[in-house]
């Protein structure tokens, strides 16, 4: 168990836990393993303003916990109690970078005519930035750059700017830039929207801005005082120091805890702060592995389902756009299948509360009624990223997809869309691999 929670601090710096500890083992093994790893377990949240930590417009606005002692329910004996003290909710001063540019989207908002010197100036923006882009196709069309994989075409590209081909790539950008002109170049307002409603990459959506991500994150809601980052990451620290001292260990929980570890990681070296080092579980991949084989045995059983699963499974099973159903492990859709009280989204301490109870009814579910053995195999991963993505056609390389994918993941809008971007790589990955 020591190597087991090395490996799991090692791979905090990461982003990223190892699928081994949730795979191929009886849920009674998998509970144990839990068990091992403290009973405190400290459920924790953040919002942000965007998804990529390393853009000058992204940071934390608040980041929220609630530590449980989950011993009682480790031993059978009764359900996790709240640690005295356990609770935390801190919201973040925006930063001179994050108001900045929310000015600069306020000004470019309020633009309504394209013969405005302000549409041009972001025009020219958008015609650097698509003609780089033209630039760099071309050169992959005409065989300088190479490579399948995205690591592959990086060293390509640095060897063929390394040999000079710098000038090339200039001449094709010139070139490119010289066919466009600002009137190619939509007005702001036509593609971004300060209303989280509106934003999203269906028909009638756009891109949010710093002010629709804030309102999407209820930022202005006076839950809590407004503090300087550093401080809300040393207060955070004392936090976890503190519930430290009160059991035998903590782990950290998250729903897609990869994404939080990623945003809090960046913001302590931001401000020169030595990281927590303290072990990462994530809900989501648990659910995946428990509660998705146990919902698809029910679906597939052809035997009559009990009114309770009937829920389950309606509230989980969603379809793609081809009309093939698959099973969700959203979080929305857990807390309507196991009858959660939705306690209001995007706002970070009531995602933690909500997944902690999420978390527990379906470990509770799940022990009552048996579940298959963790994980699955990668033929059933490629046939769940089959049936949410049908129409992903061959017309493009793969390769070209994954890097386009990887491009829109820096700039989804929610965490549901940065999920369902990585859940499409994935699959186009499992296809290469095949």
């Amino acid at each position: 168990m020591k190597l087991l929670m090395e490996n799991w601090r090692a791979k905090l710096v990461e982003r990223n836990m190892p699928n081994e500890f949730y795979k191929k083992k009886t849920f009674e093994e998998f509970k144990q393993d839990l068990s091992n790893l403290g009973n405190i377990w400290i459920f924790f949240d953040t919002e942000t303003t965007g998804l990529d930590p390393r853009k000058k417009e992204v940071q934390v606005t608040q980041v929220a916990a609630v530590a449980y002692d989950f011993s009682p329910w480790f031993a059978g004996q009764g359900e996790p109690t709240p640690v005295p003290d356990g609770k935390i909710n801190l919201k973040v001063r925006l930063t001179q970078d994050v108001l900045d540019v929310k000015g600069q989207e306020s000004d470019r908002m309020s633009v309504e005519d394209p013969e405005d010197p302000r549409h041009a100036d972001y025009a020219k923006e958008q015609m650097r930035r698509r003609a780089g882009a033209a630039a760099f196709k071309r050169l992959k069309d005409e065989g300088h750059i190479t490579g399948k994989t995205k690591a592959q075409q990086k060293k390509s590209t640095d060897e063929f700017f390394d040999s000079g081909g710098g000038r090339l790539f200039a001449q094709y950008r010139d070139e490119a830039m010289g066919s466009m002109s600002p009137s190619d170049i939509p007005l702001y307002r036509d593609k971004h929207t300060d209303s989280p409603e509106d934003m999203g990459y269906g028909p009638g959506k756009k891109s949010g801005t710093v002010k629709a991500l804030l309102r999407l994150g209820r930022y202005g809601d006076k839950t809590t005082s407004f503090q300087l980052g550093e401080d809300v990451y040393k207060q955070f620290s004392e936090y976890l120091n503190r519930m430290e001292e009160v059991g035998s260990g903590i782990v950290l929980t998250a729903q897609n805890a990869p994404f939080d570890v990623k945003q809090m990681n960046a913001a302590y070296e931001d401000f020169g702060i030595p990281v927590p080092d303290i072990a990462v579980f994530d809900t989501a991949k648990a659910f995946s592995n428990f509660l998705k084989p146990k919902v698809s045995a029910l679906m597939n059983s052809g035997e009559q389902i009990p009114e309770r699963e009937q829920q389950i499974i309606s509230a989980l099973v969603a379809t793609n756009k081809a009309g093939k159903e698959y099973i969700s492990v959203s979080l929305g859709k857990l807390i309507n299948a196991f009858n959660i009280q939705n306690m209001g989204w995007h706002d970070a301490l009531a995602d933690v509360e909500m997944t902690m109870m999420a978390f527990k009814e379906i470990m509770d579910y799940i022990d009552e009624s048996g579940a298959p053995s963790g994980g699955s195999s990668e033929e059933e991963d490629a046939k769940y990223q089959s049936d949410r993505y049908p129409d992903l056609g061959n017309a493009i390389p793969m390769e070209e997809k994954i890097s386009t994918l990887q491009e829109e993941w820096q700039y989804a809008l929610t965490r549901k869309q940065r999920e369902l971007i990585e859940r499409e790589i994935a699959y186009l990955k499992s296809v290469i691999r095949s």
